[in-house]
This record gives structure tokens, sequence and C-alpha cells, in this order.
């Protein structure tokens, strides 16, 4: 007898989307400002992966 089965693998996630900054440089006293234009902050990511198998 011929059978199929489906083995799935599924994986989700959230990243930030807001530019990291490690160091920035500013004139001595005043404090550097980073500007962006996104108006949200995560977003989210799923990913399927499926093999048909036959036994």
């Amino acid at each position: 007898m011929n059978t199929c089965a489906w083995i799935v693998f599924l994986d989700a996630s959230g990243v930030s989307l807001l530019p990291q900054v490690r160091r920035t440089y500013a004139p001595r006293g005043r404090t550097a400002l980073l500007r962006h234009r996104l108006n949200w902050k995560r977003a989210s990511m799923a990913g399927v992966l499926g093999k048909r198998e036959w036994t």
C-alpha cells in the first residue's frame, strides 16, 4: 500500500527594524541624534519547510 506523509518544519521570529548604533559622534557637550523614518518597531516573519515522504 502506498501512503504519503508530510514532514513540516515551522519557524517564526521577530526582528527589530530600528537601526542599531554602537558609536556616534557629536560636538563636545551635545548629544548625538539619530533620525530614522521607520514608524514601526518590530516585524514578524515565519517560514515553513515541507518534505513529502512515500511509504
